[in-house]
């Protein structure tokens, strides 16, 4: 059993991505003056030009995990450590802006803890990131799948908090390995 508490950090690097739908084609070829063949009907597409979508504020977020030793994690169930919270923050969200942003995360995945980041140092340990409310928030989840926040206007704030778990074998045998871990994963965050 070895009690050496190490520092552990999360790093996370952003892309925001634009979600566009097939509307803009329509509203595209709507000025282009195609003909439509006979007994086609036509489709009047209107729409306005708004400002920009919301930017990131923060372009790369350290969330650091803290320090755990491993009889923490032998002697404890679940196998975890309480959430470090840290929030993604959306600004300049133009006035009247609707719906949901939907964030997904991508990176290497722990095998054995599937959803979890697998460490640049594999010691049988994995992070995880959740909603503020502890519901889990996966990596390399369809956009389909990610967990939407309610966006308004000028600034919206997704709380988040990353964690730090044990896979089950490595609890079981008792082989955690006291180390440094830092894990990358990149966030996208998808607009209506």
């Amino acid at each position: 059993m070895n009690n050496h508490k190490q520092r552990h950090d999360i790093r996370f690097r952003k892309k925001a991505v634009v979600a566009a739908g097939g509307w803009l084609i329509l509203a595209v070829l709507a000025g282009t003056g195609v003909t439509l063949p006979a007994g086609a009907v036509g489709v009047r597409v209107t729409g306005a030009l708004v400002s920009g979508p919301c930017s990131l504020k923060t372009t790369d977020i350290t969330v650091s995990a803290g320090e755990a030793s491993a009889h923490f994690f032998y002697t404890h169930v679940p196998a975890r450590t309480a959430g470090t919270g840290f929030d993604i923050v959306l600004q300049g969200c133009p006035p009247g802006v609707a719906g949901d942003a939907r964030v997904t995360l991508t990176g290497t995945e722990d095998p054995a803890l599937p959803g979890l980041l697998l460490p640049s140092a594999h010691r049988g340990m994995a992070f995880g990131i959740e909603t503020a409310d502890g519901h889990p928030l996966p990596v390399n989840q369809p956009v389909s799948a990610a967990k939407a926040f309610p966006l308004s206007a000028g600034e919206t704030v997704m709380h988040l908090k990353g964690f730090i778990q044990a896979e089950p074998d490595a609890v079981r045998n008792r082989t955690l390995s006291p180390g440094p871990l830092q894990a990358v994963a990149t966030f996208r965050v998808y607009y209506p």
